[in-house]
């Protein structure tokens, strides 16, 4: 199993925070048993992004870090299956499904976690930047062997080494995968990943910028995932993984974030009268 550990660099939080808030306001309007902070959206209705947008202005780091949290947290399925789609369109990521994906606070930052990262490795060797690293590696080999002499041969084996490589992938699948791994986290994909990551959470108002990602390979997680449960399936259908999502329902704000907002909220008006 595979593990993605992704830095952000840099985020915008009073624009991150207020077109998350203009996506949310509408679940808030049928939720008559909501909490302090649930509450005071709704009374501020239209206008709740635009004073979240200043009130957060008020919070420290830390406190900014958890609301984009529990913000996302409402997003967290329609996220991972909007960044799986934008894979499928790219010529490795059509090979790799996240299980699920999630932000969590870090200090005064913020990580992205995906978990459950699927990698369809026969698949990865389709690719033709692969075939021909494959190509370019039995070339290698034959100029420093007794190959060098043999062109025919040479030939023989560069066509038909992809054929050798998947068929590799069914017999010794760790081997494989640690070749294949070594393509994913590649400088080059690791960028075309930043830059896919960065376009996927800005399309859902998300304006940030990532830096490192961290590929693990593990057999455990030791972050949990709260809400990852049930959120979603796959199984390779002609080569290529197929998606399905769950659904999850409502909206929540915890109480340690309703007493952060509520904290906010008294310097806010503090400021005013002063």
């Amino acid at each position: 199993m595979l593990n993605a550990d992704i830095e952000i660099q840099k985020i915008d939080y009073e624009k991150s925070v207020k077109n998350l808030l203009g996506r949310i306001m509408p679940k808030l309007k049928d939720k008559p048993e909501a909490g302090m902070a649930v509450r005071l959206l709704q009374k501020l209705g239209n206008e709740a992004p635009d004073v979240f947008c200043n009130l957060i202005r008020y919070m420290p780091a830390q406190g900014k870090a958890k609301l984009i949290c529990e913000l996302v947290s409402q997003y967290q399925e329609k996220l991972t299956r909007m960044v799986n789609d934008a894979l499928s369109f790219h010529e490795l990521g059509k090979n790799i499904v996240l299980g699920s994906m999630f932000f969590q606070a870090s200090g005064e930052g913020l990580l992205i976690f995906a978990r459950n990262v699927k990698v369809n490795y026969s698949g990865i060797l389709d690719n033709e930047a692969v075939q021909k690293k494959v190509e370019h590696t039995v070339q290698q080999y034959a100029d420093n062997s007794f190959l060098k002499n043999h062109p025919k041969l040479v030939g023989l084996l560069k066509e038909n080494a992809n054929v050798a490589a998947k068929a590799a992938a069914v017999l010794v699948p760790e081997a494989i995968e640690k070749k294949a791994l070594k393509i994913i986290e590649s400088p080059e994909n690791k960028e075309k990943m930043r830059v896919l990551l960065e376009n996927v959470l800005e399309q859902e108002g998300l304006v940030l910028k990532i830096g490192q990602i961290h590929i693990l390979e593990t057999d455990e997680d030791p972050i949990r995932d709260f809400a990852a449960s049930d959120m979603e399936t796959e199984e390779i259908v002609d080569g290529h993984f197929k998606r399905q999502q769950a659904q999850k329902p409502g909206f929540a704000v915890s109480e340690e974030m309703e007493e952060l907002v509520l904290e906010a909220l008294s310097k806010y008006l503090k400021a005013s009268v002063t």
